[in-house]
């Protein structure tokens, strides 16, 4: 559920950081008066702001509670984006063998590869063929 009040107020960073369990160094170089969400919903700020509902303001508990579900709700690739890049993999003799893999790991496992010399063909865009056969983009 999503509302737009404010669920908890702190009388320091310190506080927040021990009772939610916040990183103190992406609480304040990430969120706190940066208008980024925390776990795309927790907004962190020492500005008051007037449009907010002080009559539903949650206890310690509650907020602990509402913290630890979001986390285990949100997946990680959702938070951190998903930061794997597609491998198209051209069979250069064979084409019914080009396959298009979700990610470098994916590409080195069906390959039967190191991940580290399928990014350096990946990185390096020139014409060498892995393997003698397989174009990597």
């Amino acid at each position: 559920m999503f509302t737009k009040s404010l669920i908890l107020m702190v009388n320091s960073k310190t506080h927040l950081v021990n009772t939610l369990g916040v990183d103190p160094k992406d609480l304040n170089k990430k969120y706190l008066d940066k208008g980024k969400l925390y776990y795309l919903r927790f907004l962190f700020t020492t500005t008051p702001i007037p449009e907010m509902s002080v009559e539903s303001v949650m206890t310690i508990e509650d907020a602990q509670l509402l913290f630890k579900q979001t986390r285990a709700d949100t997946p990680r690739s959702v938070l951190q984006g998903n930061k794997n890049k597609g491998v198209l993999a051209e069979h250069t003799v064979n084409s019914a063998l080009t396959q298009t893999f979700p990610s470098l790991e994916e590409c080195a496992r069906v390959l039967k590869g190191d991940r580290q010399t399928i990014r350096t063909h990946l990185n390096s865009h020139s014409s060498s063929l892995y393997r003698k056969v397989w174009k990597l983009s």
